[in-house]
């Protein structure tokens, strides 16, 4: 049983992005650690081909295929396929900066009171400009009044977590589901912080999810506060 799982679940993806993406992951020195990839539905089957030639010559991937019902339940199929001690996001179109996996578990083992940790992330588009930095500490004050400024308080593609301490993602929060997912832990009073490392590099291009349904996003984010942290 590996100590790290890295999940990342992919639908549309352009393959040089996947490539790159999965590369960082390989190359990362932690040895105890395995990769998930979770097809939700995937469309292109020359990219699932090449996922399962990638699976086939390095064994610690492994690729899972579900039908297409939204990156929350991708995901919660991918925790259901692990026993690892703790869990890394990655998306498909971003890539894991340095010893990310390394990093985020010595600091884990540091703070046996954290329950998940993040980080800040740069961009990939040539500009080299650094995402703004997320508080040190998550707290339920600072996560509403960054939910009200429509600022981010931890970056999703750097969650890293305890396996055994959170449950499946919510997956009636469309495209806020890392929000549902974070106030799942804050109602618990699990403790979250970031390090100030850049951890991942994020592809801040026009088609990403977050670009595309920003409408959602932000209206399923103040559901989710609302209906799950509505009355502490």
């Amino acid at each position: 049983m590996p100590l790290v799982t890295t999940l990342i679940p992919i639908w549309n993806v352009q393959s040089d992005w996947l490539q790159t993406c999965l590369q960082s992951v390989n190359a990362q020195g932690f040895s105890d650690h395995e990769c998930i990839i979770v097809s939700d539905g995937c469309p292109d089957q020359k990219i699932l081909d090449d996922i399962e030639h990638y699976c086939h010559l390095n064994p610690k991937f492994r690729l899972f295929h579900r039908p297409h019902r939204g990156i929350a339940h991708a995901l919660n199929f991918g925790l259901s396929m692990t026993e690892s001690k703790y869990v890394a996001r990655l998306d498909c179109d971003d890539f894991n900066v340095g010893e990310r996996i390394q990093k985020q578990f010595q600091f884990m083992e540091d703070n046996p009171q954290i329950t998940l940790s993040g980080g800040s992330m740069c961009d990939t588009d040539g500009k080299h400009q650094f995402i703004p930095h997320c508080p040190k500490r998550i707290t339920l004050k600072g996560f509403r009044e960054a939910v009200s400024r429509n600022s981010t308080y931890i970056f999703h593609p750097t969650y890293f977590f305890r396996r055994a301490e959170v449950e499946e993602y919510p997956t009636d929060y469309e495209h806020s589901e890392d929000t549902a997912f974070l106030c799942k832990l804050i109602l618990k009073h699990r403790k979250i912080d970031n390090l100030p490392d850049i951890l991942v590099a994020h592809r801040l291009h026009p088609n990403r999810m977050s670009a595309i349904n920003r409408d959602a996003q932000v209206r399923n984010t103040i559901r989710a506060i609302e209906e799950i942290l509505g009355g502490i």
